[in-house]
């Protein structure tokens, strides 16, 4: 293969010569008919918002408006000294409210000072100070780094207070209502209500709407905003021959009908709810979040209800009787970073992930940077720090885990998760041994010995945390931490020695020191990670083939000398033994573990996740130097599949007499359990009462036998299932209070907070549970201000690329009015009154004539309206990421339409994940490249490595997911052109498209070249090339012919690329000089931009 610099390195001096910068030049002129107006033109501003509106200028009799005219001065110069937040409060004065604003703040002693005295500027220190002449009186301060008010903002605040300094509730906090619709002149051009709010604002101004756009740039327009793919030639010709008065409408019609609809849908979603498929912190690894996304997907195909699509998120498990999608659903909330890193502290990322719920909901449904309360009361908007933590508090019992296990699916962890079997029958027979488990458990719950058992349980798991929480935490987390009762040893042998001798012998030996060892140790523990749970089988029934016993023999002794060849100084005797095998409950005999009897083996079955061995010793361990080394010796069964691998072997040495001595008699056969993971004692508790009750001679052996043939038969169902996080509450709240500086270890318990939402944001239904479901009701409740403003708003953004707010993000005090209050009220209330009908508010917008004007850009609005915020023309966009690949991948022909399934790997630079890994042999170590269908598959499909996203995507805006994204970024960079002229993806799609219309217009080269070229420009633009733009294809295409013809070998290089196979009749150079026009119309902007 050519070096891919050589090929493209002559090749490009060729498009520079020809195209002479004629694909990026300026729009001239609107467009007409189905004919392109040249090859590069642009036809709307690039100028992004300026991230501050100025109060709105005022005739001189109009009344101000404390909300649209004067907050947004106080809020940007006054209120982060003078507002909400009491900690930051100068003067102890008080700007936000009408009541602090006309409050005397003058210190004791002095001459009263109002900052408001309505219906009197001249009195008013507000009014004063922003006028003062004294630069150490001025406000806003000099070292404020503010800049004094200009003359309309004075004027503004001077007129307010003389007509009486009238405060009102923050705008987006009031409930929206509908309002008549406003009169305009222009009546013929009002397609929908929404028109008639555009319009009103655009003949304001002294002008009228653009033109309509002519019906191809629609249809395309119209097929990218709903489906994220181009039309085809057919469906575009079949528009435009259509000339019944609802054309357009029976396409949208058919559009919103697509599977590719939800899926477009969707991508917007992901962004929201930070969806990847790995777990963004640590080591990155892979987590399956996918079957969460086709959710998404089939939502919005099926046009779920908006309020349910909200219920069903935040709180599916709480429904009655729940179905598994609405379980699933939930999963949205656990889409957060997950860390893995050991050492971390599992308390501190539980706060994290509540945190982040916190920032993901309020953001997503309620437009609040409520985040900005975690430390101290919010700056700005009225949301204190105790208000932040009610509303934590709401997602701060999940049934999880902060320190999630390094193997998902290895290692217990991800929990709460659900399991999705691949087919319906292994559903349903998980779901029965589900349900019988649970059966079970209630049988056993009814039995009298059942409470005395959790009596004594809770009894001794309440004396052992409080004797030795530092050991307990030692242990599970295998820190190499120390205390006075327990010690972290090192293994004297390498990890690759003691594989070794495994293979070698069938033994697994340790060497240790007992150098660091506790006075007294006399309790042993072995800890094993990473084991091949689902490879070992079910081992409780050791006469079947499934069961494999682990370990048969074990023994224990004090070595001196070389490592080879020790002499054993003394063999220790072990008086009881205890393994997370299948008598999970009872420690046992040492005698019935060491006699050569497999019966009596430790074995490991597939519902454990960690492989445990403890052992009690008849008596203590020397703790000196010289008195050797501590040797353990398994034997292993012949086909045992126990691994060794880095890191995942830890040994303990403990005061086994002192640990446990506190243990009540009636629990003595349990005794060593309380060094058991509370995870495992927790999954296993009703096995530990059914094998104590056993013990006590109760009459539970059948019962204990079924729990145990239905766990293991339940287990295995899960080996073959789909795991996915998903939400569940802790049987009992756990309580939250108030935390310092937002300080995890640093919790108030003088402060505890209750269930309660934002006072500013009203009152949740005193009838509304107190949970999650209960805040789902009331961010969906009519009488809720914000939930479907921020909706609305968020959909109108999708198609024209702003939203009437600005700051989508943001509806608080900082951010943006709307630029049409009105229409938003309007489409928030008919929003709700619809059913929260997605697919009729996304209907109603592209119908509307607003949306079907031209994108041309009108210079008289220049100054008037630069920034086209009252949409007197369309606004051209850039497509996203994901869209401008399927676009090319469409057009070629090689776009797999697929919908849904798990997440494809296809063509990305080599290395990218290695560099950016901090462990190699992980499951995203490594990339390892998808073959086949999997390559072209769309692209929010594409395998989401939150720590290194697809670089192609990255090029193109795509946000890294690892937090909400309301708005992508929309830059334009010499990076894009690079990606599309070199990227694998683009280059096999340019040559499968050339081979595209050479089969489907064959014949001679000079014959067919014209039709060639107009066919592969529609492919990718949608429409017909004006006579400039064919010009300069043709001369490109004529020169790049004699470039190839001179050098087959560059042509050869240049087809190279990519999986898909070459077409080994065609002719080899004009394959190659079609491919790159073909590449060259890849980088038009009327290519990768939605006119």
């Amino acid at each position: 293969m050519q070096s891919s610099s050589s090929i493209r390195g002559v090749v490009a001096l060729l498009l520079v010569a020809v195209l002479g910068g004629a694909f990026w030049f300026a729009y001239q002129g609107p467009e007409s008919g189905t004919t392109d107006t040249g090859p590069g033109e642009t036809s709307s501003d690039t100028t992004e918002e300026s991230g501050y509106i100025e109060p709105l200028k005022l005739a001189a009799d109009a009344q101000v408006d404390y909300n649209f005219h004067v907050k947004p001065i106080l809020s940007n110069n006054c209120f982060a000294c003078h507002g909400f937040d009491p900690n930051t409060r100068e003067s102890g004065l008080r700007l936000d409210t009408r009541e602090g604003a006309t409050t005397n703040y003058a210190p004791e002693g002095e001459a009263p000072r109002f900052a408001v005295v309505p219906g009197s500027p001249e009195e008013s220190e507000l009014w004063k100070r922003i006028n003062h002449h004294n630069r150490d009186l001025l406000m806003p301060p000099i070292e404020s780094t503010k800049e004094a008010l200009d003359e309309n903002e004075k004027s503004i605040i001077k007129r307010w207070i003389a007509q009486g300094a009238e405060y009102k509730t923050h705008w987006s906090f009031i409930p929206p209502e509908k309002s008549g619709l406003p009169a305009v002149d222009n009546k013929q051009w009002v397609k929908n209500e929404l028109d008639h709010y555009i319009l009103e604002k655009i003949e304001s101004m002294g002008t009228g709407p653009s033109a309509m756009a002519d019906k191809a740039t629609l249809i395309r327009r119209v097929t990218l905003d709903l489906t994220g793919l181009p039309p085809t030639p057919e469906e575009v010709d079949a528009f435009l021959e259509d000339d019944s008065p609802f054309a357009y409408e029976k396409v949208v019609d058919r559009l919103l009908k697509s599977p590719h609809y939800g899926e477009r849908m969707a991508l917007d979603w992901l962004d929201v709810s930070r969806y990847g498929d790995t777990n963004a912190h640590h080591v990155d690894l892979i987590r399956t979040s996918w079957p969460w996304r086709d959710w998404v997907i089939r939502a919005f195909n099926e046009n779920k209800p908006y309020d349910e699509f909200i219920v069903e998120q935040l709180a599916g498990d709480l429904l009655e009787d729940p179905t598994m999608d609405q379980v699933l659903a939930t999963s949205f909330n656990r889409n957060h970073p997950i860390t893995n890193e050991g050492g971390a502290i599992d308390e501190e990322y539980l706060v994290e992930y509540a945190a982040d719920r916190v920032h993901t909901v309020s953001t997503a449904f309620l437009g609040m940077t409520m985040a900005c309360a975690r430390c101290h009361d919010h700056k700005f908007d009225p949301v204190s720090i105790d208000e932040y933590y009610s509303f934590l508090s709401f997602f701060n019992s999940i049934d999880e885990v902060g320190l999630e296990a390094q193997d998902a699916k290895k290692a217990e962890g991800y929990r709460p998760y659900m399991y999705i079997a691949p087919n319906e029958d292994d559903q349903q027979a998980l779901n029965a041994t589900k349900q019988s488990l649970v059966q079970i458990k209630d049988a056993i719950s009814g039995v009298a010995w059942h409470e005395e058992f959790n009596r004594l349980v809770e009894s001794y798991e309440l004396d052992w945390k409080h004797l030795t929480p530092a050991y307990r935490h030692a242990f599970w987390n295998g820190e190499k931490v120390s205390g006075p009762n327990y010690k972290y040893l090192k293994i004297n042998s390498t990890l690759e020695e003691l594989e070794e001798r495994r293979k070698e012998a069938g033994r697994l030996e340790f060497d240790i020191s007992l150098k660091d060892a506790p006075e007294g140790a006399d309790l042993v523990m072995v800890h094993f990670y990473g084991l091949e749970f689902d490879k070992i089988g079910n081992s409780r029934d050791l006469d079947t083939a499934e069961g494999k016993a682990i370990v048969s023999e074990f023994d224990l002794h004090m070595v001196k000398g070389p490592e080879e060849s020790p002499e054993i100084v003394k063999t220790l005797g072990v008086a009881e033994h205890w393994s997370s095998d299948s008598a999970l409950g009872m420690a046992r005999p040492a005698a019935n573990a060491f006699d050569d009897d497999p019966a009596t083996a430790w074995v490991q079955s597939p519902s454990d996740r960690a492989l445990v061995f403890m052992l009690r010793l008849d008596e203590a361990l020397p703790s000196t130097e010289e008195q050797g080394h501590l040797r353990l010796a398994f034997q292993l069964e012949k086909d045992s599949l126990l691994p060794i691998q880095t890191s995942m072997v830890h040994v303990y040495v403990a005061k086994g007499q002192q640990t446990l001595k506190h243990m009540a008699e009636q629990v003595r056969p349990f005794s060593l359990t309380a060094t058991a993971p509370q995870r495992v004692r927790n999954r296993h508790k009703e096995q530990f009462a059914l094998e104590w009750s056993v013990s006590k001679g109760a009459h539970a052996s059948e019962m204990l036998a079924e729990w145990g043939a239905t766990t293991d038969r339940h287990y295995l169902l899960q080996q073959n299932a789909i795991r996915v996080a998903v939400m569940q509450e802790k049987d009992e709240p756990t309580p939250t209070f108030v935390l310092d500086r937002g300080a995890y270890d640093s919790p108030l318990k003088d402060r505890p907070v209750d269930r309660v939402v934002p006072e500013a944001l009203g009152e949740m239904d005193p009838d509304y549970p107190k949970n999650r479901l209960g805040l789902a009701y009331w961010l969906i409740d009519e009488d809720n201000p914000l939930t479907a403003r921020v909706t609305v708003n968020r959909y109108w953004q999708l198609i024209f690329g702003n939203g009437l707010v600005r700051t989508a993000e943001d509806f608080g005090f900082q951010g943006e009015l709307p630029t049409h209050p009105e229409l938003l009220d309007y489409l928030a209330v008919d929003f709700m009154e619809s059913g929260w009908d997605v697919k009729a508010l996304m209907r109603k917008i592209v119908l509307s004539a607003t949306y079907r004007q031209q994108s041309v850009r009108r210079p008289e609005f220049d100054l008037a309206d630069p920034e086209n915020r009252y949409l007197s023309w369309f606004p051209r966009r850039r497509l996203p990421a994901e869209f401008i690949r399927d676009n090319a991948l469409a057009a070629s022909g090689l776009l797999v339409p697929k919908v849904g399934g798990p997440s494809v790997k296809p063509y990305q630079p080599d290395g990218l994940w290695l560099e950016k890994t901090m462990r190699p042999n992980s499951n995203t170590g490594k990339f390892v490249r998808d073959d086949g269908e999997d390559l072209y598959r769309r692209g929010m499909y594409t395998f989401w490595k939150q720590v290194a996203p697809p670089p192609q995507m990255e090029a193109f805006d795509a946000p890294s997911r690892e937090v909400c994204v309301i708005k992508r970024n929309n830059t334009n960079t010499p990076m894009q052109a690079l990606v599309l002229l070199n990227d694998v993806t683009f280059l096999e799609a340019s040559r499968a498209m050339a081979s595209r219309v050479m089969d489907e217009l064959p014949g001679e080269w000079e014959t067919t070249l014209n039709d060639r070229l107009v066919r592969s420009y529609r492919y990718l633009t949608g429409r017909r090339p004006s006579e400039q733009s064919m010009e300069v294809l043709k001369n490109l295409t004529l020169e790049s012919y004699k470039a190839f013809a001179a050098d087959s070998e560059k042509a050869e290089g240049f087809l190279s690329y990519g999986e898909s196979p070459i077409d080994e009749d065609a002719d080899t150079v004009e394959l190659a000089t079609l491919a790159y026009t073909a590449s060259a119309i890849m980088n038009l902007d009327k290519t990768i931009t939605r006119d």
